[in-house]
């Protein structure tokens, strides 16, 4: 397995813990009665926050009149406002827990198609290494080349085998096989790699004709 996958797969598990923990926190910091819990909720996760918006559709009241409801009389708790309503605190907590569940859920669901997707990718070198496997030279190599107020069509016209035109070439090619990897792995729609590819031989152009700054910035 490789390290982005891996890293993938721990960021869901970390995400099934924050949420639950969240939801935990959430309520501890109702249960203080505070304004200020209330202020760090909103700060946390926004005045149209899933959680008030569950907690709302739970009450039967607008999170407007939520909002209202938990910060006036210096601040009062949900669990407060379920029991004034009729409601209870844990039905409450249910409800809110079932809304994380379902974002949890939903992110799991899109987990198969996303790791699909990477294992599928073909992975294709960056504008530096199709720069030097084009020119074959190593990255020490192309930073002594880069002096300053040179370009790198003078020097793949410097180079035995080498021309500008093949080095446009190389780098477009890259680029598309870059773009097709990222219509693979859905990270792209086709009609936005097709708009960038449509720009692609006008800037790689303008960009192996521009004149270098110097050797720290080699590819």
């Amino acid at each position: 397995m490789s390290r982005l996958l891996q890293r993938r797969l721990a960021l869901v598990v970390a995400l099934a813990a924050l949420l639950a923990a969240g939801t935990v926190a959430a309520m501890a910091a109702n249960s203080t009665g505070t304004h200020a819990g209330v202020a760090a909720h909103r700060h946390a996760h926004g005045g149209a926050a899933p959680d008030l918006a569950a907690a709302a559709g739970y009450l039967g009241v607008t999170q407007a009149q939520l909002m209202s409801e938990l910060t006036s009389a210096g601040g009062r708790t949900l669990a407060q406002l379920a029991i004034a309503s009729g409601r209870n605190e844990a039905g409450l907590i249910a409800a809110i827990v079932a809304t994380r569940r379902a974002r949890l859920n939903a992110a799991l669901a899109r987990l198969d198609g996303r790791v699909t997707a990477e294992v599928r990718r073909v992975h294709v070198a960056g504008d530096g290494g199709a720069l030097r496997a084009y020119l074959g030279v190593t990255r020490a190599q192309l930073r002594r080349l880069r002096v300053p107020g040179t370009t790198l069509a003078k020097i793949a016209d410097s180079l035995p085998g080498r021309s500008a035109a093949g080095l446009i070439a190389a780098l477009v090619a890259a680029r598309e096989a870059r773009l097709d990897s990222a219509v693979s792995a859905g990270t792209l729609t086709k009609a936005e790699a097709d708009a960038r590819r449509a720009a692609l031989l006008r800037r790689i152009t303008r960009r192996v004709n521009r004149p270098l700054r110097g050797p720290h910035h080699a590819g």
